[in-house]
């Protein structure tokens, strides 16, 4: 059933994410997803990147106080116990700086612009 709606989920994730591009784009410490031309972003996840040395945890947890869910963005799996007991001398930095810099935000089909425009009031109040 879900696969009928999938192309309209997948516009609405778009519109929203759109949106999310918009209201963020004059934020400073941050920058947004990049859609290149020619490719077609699905927006499963809305991944922002933290600048300029923000603190995440501290970011994620005064979001959190305000009910607004987030999560680590890139995980490098690299770096998990498991991985990191026999892979020891593995370094990635790029997807290293990916794993401390980035956030999710809520994003999902039914978001409201209400409830987005509590997502960036609270993320411009928590970014220092």
């Amino acid at each position: 059933v879900q696969a009928g709606k999938l192309d309209a989920i997948i516009a609405a994730r778009r519109s929203l994410a759109h949106r999310y591009n918009d209201l963020l784009a004059s934020v400073p410490g941050i920058s947004t997803p990049v859609e290149p031309g020619g490719h077609f972003h699905t927006y499963q996840s809305y991944c922002i990147r933290l600048l300029a040395g923000q603190d995440r945890a501290a970011i994620m947890r005064e979001l959190a106080a305000q009910d607004i869910a987030t999560r680590r963005g890139v995980m490098a799996i690299h770096l998990e116990p498991l991985y990191r007991a026999t892979n020891r001398a593995l370094s990635l930095p790029v997807t290293e700086a990916a794993t401390r810099e980035t956030l999710l935000l809520p994003l999902f089909a039914g978001m409201t612009e209400e409830e987005q425009d509590t997502v960036v009031a609270a993320l411009r109040r928590a970014l220092r």
